[in-house]
């Protein structure tokens, strides 16, 4: 089983504006703001702070907070885990979201064989193959 690289971005994007993009098209009533406030209070419930420094680079009261992102981003902040087991990540689940819907567009289309698109999707979400064949086992459990 290949190691995962540690990577915070899908083609070019957090992984987290992809949450947001999916809040914001399920509750369309509801700002943009309040997508991406509800996306960084939960992975920063989780023990993430990149979110959090993401926003503050964006510009979120920009002159004092800056510092605060810098140290997130040189790790000297970090979250203290609660209770135990281990620990939830956040963008574990929108790596295996994003790469069932690749492969079931791809499946769908009849673009790609079922293992050709499996493939496609690992490379994507910067994963095995067999993470991609959870992931599509878990959404079609999911969408019964």
């Amino acid at each position: 089983m290949a190691k995962p690289k540690e990577c915070s971005q899908i083609a070019g994007r957090n992984i987290w504006d992809y949450e947001i993009d999916i809040l914001t098209a399920a509750f369309p009533d509801q700002s943009l703001k309040w997508a991406h406030t509800w996306v960084t209070m939960r992975w920063m419930h989780l023990g993430d702070l990149r979110p959090l420094a993401a926003a503050i680079r964006l510009g979120i009261i920009r002159a004092m907070l800056d510092l605060l992102a810098e140290m997130i981003e040189e790790g000297r902040i970090t979250v203290t885990k609660r209770g135990r087991g281990s620990k939830l990540q956040p963008d574990t689940a929108m790596r295996q979201f994003i790469a069932a819907r690749f492969y079931k567009h791809l499946v769908a289309k009849k673009l790609e064989s079922p293992k050709e698109a499996r493939r496609l999707a690992a490379g994507i979400i910067s994963r095995d193959v067999g993470t991609v064949r959870k992931a599509v086992t878990l959404l079609r459990s999911l969408e019964r």
